[in-house]
């Protein structure tokens, strides 16, 4: 795999964002991103995203544009790609 096969993803988590980098290769989706993050990652942390049990409630960007706007779960991400993940919240 090269150095340069990863995408970085902010994670808002807590109240401070974090960055991380995640190594990808060949087909590599949406759904595949949260299913590794939710095992390696979120899974040992406490916070909003950690809680989140129906991911349709996540508000997942991709270079700028949400995943719902392309192709959902579904959307292929590439090496250099941007991620943002948070929680989608309401509020009246």
């Amino acid at each position: 795999m090269n150095p340069s096969d990863k995408i970085t993803v902010r994670l808002f988590n807590q109240a401070i964002p974090r960055e991380i980098e995640v190594e990808i290769s060949g087909h590599y989706t949406a759904k595949d991103l949260m299913d590794s993050l939710y095992s390696n990652v979120l899974s040992s942390e406490s916070g909003a995203l950690s809680k989140v049990t129906d991911r349709e409630n996540l508000l997942v960007i991709v270079n700028g544009t949400p995943i719902q706007q392309r192709e959902g779960w579904k959307t292929l991400l590439q090496a250099g790609d941007e991620v943002s993940i948070m929680v989608m919240m309401g509020g009246g």
